[in-house]
């Protein structure tokens, strides 16, 4: 490194937080100064094309160590677009005379994708803006949806733009806002409305092109969803939305906040959706540890265990927690972007401190029993076979416990459950080994109004679709594999009125996916593991998938009524669930209805519901909702 004598460093202007931006013909380069924040400085690193910039590695100071601009130059770590981890180094010069210029020298310790090791490479760069990134968001509103207005905030008016500015990153709204038709009678709401129309637009609104990786996401500003309590959803779907859509469900919230807080709740809610979809997990998770964050990605009904919502408010300052804020401005792009790496893939959190050991897996407490049950026909699952399961809950103890009423529903963030592969031997599983199976949509929710007592002796029970999520297929190999189910509760300490986050661990569950037998079930097991089949499945249908269904019903015609193989059991419920849906589409510009098939849904389920052996596939409360719906269907058609 080259000592500036004192007489020379006067000359040289320090370098002001920001963006920087430069290339030398071969090489782009976008810097990011953060010595008030982050104490970092990273850089994404392109390839100079002739028309295209080309995307080859990212590189930041090494965590460890703190960035001053006089030190001139630190070790750093690069990762390429494919995942490739090196060392090197990274040093800025400061141009003479120039405060809003540098010269930025790059060095690798190994080649990596078709960057030079040991050979200096060096870029000029020039100050590009006061943001670290820029993000563009394409809003679609729901007609008779009211937004809302800034909130004051010591003496600024804040919306949500300006809470990701505050964060770093700048913000500019892209392509045309569409107006969504109210709510009619006939369709709704639900998760797989919520991801036909987001992939509809998406697909058809060309101006914010998130068909692929892109600093751009979709908003939906929509009304209520079908489930009590739900604020926001995001979707991340490998090939279809990864982390590029969400939604907020605008007059859920104003129903159930008053209404001086309202617009606070919306930002905030908007702001943690959009969290999401930058690879930002929920700050109670048990895997972070921080329920007593202020961040934008805490509840506040959660804040420090629960009952806490007021306090939360008090501290609340529109802002993201530190490790946070160094992921979304310094990690690599392929991290945080929008459709690049899956959600809750980067463990970013990794430095941050926990408040609380009782937030690591341990045993049950006393008075809780939390377990796992697999179908009535045993716990061999076919190839290819959706793995239902049901979770269940029990209270053990002597006293009422009040709990969230969707505690158990695993994309709403409180059950987690761990997936490993089992190879037999002493000592059990190793959860250290396992990894957490991560939903395709993360619903984020309030359930402050609504806690209900489970009662001593009392047990409750969800369902629960492992089979693919935010990565893809959870199980896609035969074998034998480990379920651990987490589940992340408030606990009242009655004699001091205090609530603490609990993690109650289950007992493992071993299932094991059976090989394809044969030619005709290895072509099945190929169809079977496509990521939009896998959509299909988790989604119970939906309009924008029409390819998987075509699959499927061509794998399981709907006249077959007999015979049914844990496969065509669980396609004959997927298309009867689909076609009992009205669906809203988009197209050649315009919204339209898509109307239900009632008479086609309700003969499918009475069908499959009828056959002991078929419904023996799913677990108790999947076949208890589908013999529901089964009953409704019939009572809306009249059919004997």
């Amino acid at each position: 490194m080259t000592v500036v004598p004192p007489a020379a460093a006067a000359a040289v202007p320090p370098l002001g937080d920001g963006r920087y931006e430069g290339g030398d013909g071969d090489i782009f380069l976008e810097l990011r100064i953060d010595q008030a924040g982050a104490a970092a400085i990273s850089a994404d690193v392109y390839a100079a094309r002739a028309t295209v910039r080309e995307y080859v590695a990212s590189v930041r100071t090494d965590p460890g160590v703190e960035v001053r601009l006089s030190h001139g130059a630190w070790p750093a770590v690069w990762q390429s677009s494919d995942g490739t981890i090196v060392s090197g180094t990274l040093a800025v010069s400061p141009a003479p005379g120039d405060d809003r210029a540098a010269t930025v020298r790059l060095r690798l310790a190994q080649p990596l994708n078709g960057l030079p090791a040991d050979s200096e490479v060096s870029v000029a760069v020039r100050w590009a803006g006061a943001q670290f990134r820029h993000l563009g968001i394409e809003s679609e509103n729901e007609a008779m949806v009211r937004l809302p207005g800034a909130v004051q905030v010591d003496g600024e008016h804040l919306t949500f733009h300006d809470c990701l500015r505050l964060a770093g990153l700048e913000v500019h709204d892209v392509g045309q806002t569409s107006r969504i038709p109210a709510r009619i009678e006939g369709w709704r709401w639900d998760d797989s409305n919520v991801f036909t129309v987001l992939n509809d637009l998406m697909r058809s609104t060309g101006q914010a092109a998130t068909t692929g990786p892109a600093w751009q996401v979709h908003l939906l500003n929509l009304s209520r969803s079908t489930r009590d309590g739900v604020y926001g959803v995001m979707f991340d779907l490998t090939d279809s939305l990864p982390r590029q859509g969400c939604a907020v469900f605008v007059e859920e919230i104003r129903g159930r906040v008053p209404e001086a807080d309202q617009d606070r709740k919306i930002i905030q809610t908007t702001v943690h959706e959009l969290g999401h979809t930058l690879n930002l997990a929920h700050r109670f998770e048990r895997v972070l540890g921080r329920a007593d964050s202020t961040s934008f990605m805490n509840y506040d009904w959660r804040y420090r265990g629960g009952g806490r919502a007021q306090e939360f408010w008090q501290r609340f300052a529109y802002s993201f927690d530190p490790d946070e804020l160094a992921f979304l401005r310094h990690a690599p792009r392929s991290a945080v972007m929008p459709g690049t790496a899956p959600f809750h893939s980067v463990n970013y959190w990794g430095a941050a401190p926990s408040d609380s050991s009782a937030d690591l897996p341990q045993p049950a407490p006393s008075g809780f029993t939390l377990s796992l049950q697999a179908p009535a026909s045993g716990r061999v699952f076919a190839f290819g076979q959706p793995v239902f399961l049901q979770a269940t809950l029990r209270n053990d103890g002597q006293r009422p416990v009040t709990l969230p009423d969707n505690v158990l529903d695993v994309k709403s963030g409180s059950l987690e459950i761990l997936v490993q592969k089992h190879r037999g031997g002493p000592g059990g599983p190793r959860l250290g080994d396992a990894q957490s199976f991560v939903p395709m949509m993360q619903r984020c929710v309030d359930l402050t109004p609504a806690p209900k007592p489970l009662q001593p002796g009392e047990q409750w029970q969800d369902n629960v679709n492992i089979s693919f999520g935010a990565g893809g297929f959870t199980m896609a190999d035969p074998g034998t594999y480990c379920l651990t189910p987490l589940l992340t509760v408030a606990e009242q300490e009655d004699e001091q009125d205090e609530v603490n986050s609990v993690v109650v661990r289950g007992e493992p569950l071993i299932v094991e996916v059976a090989r394809p037998r044969g030619p005709v079930q290895e072509k099945r097991a190929t169809a079977l593991l496509r990521p939009d089949v896998g959509a299909w499945f988790a989604l119970g249908g939906s309009a924008a998938l029409a390819d998987a269904r075509a699959v499927l019903e061509e794998m399981a015609p709907t006249g077959v009524k007999r015979g049914r193989g844990p496969v065509s059991s669980a396609i004959a419920r997927s298309l009867g669930i689909h076609a009992s849906r009205a669906y809203l589409r988009f197209r050649d510009g315009d919204f339209v209805r898509q109307s239900e098939d009632t008479e086609l849904a309700a003969a499918v389920l009475a069908d499959l519901t009828a056959d002991v052996d078929a419904m023996s596939y799913f677990d108790e409360t999947t076949a208890q909702g589908t013999r529901d719906l089964a009953r409704s269907l019939k009572d809306k058609t009249g059919r004997p």
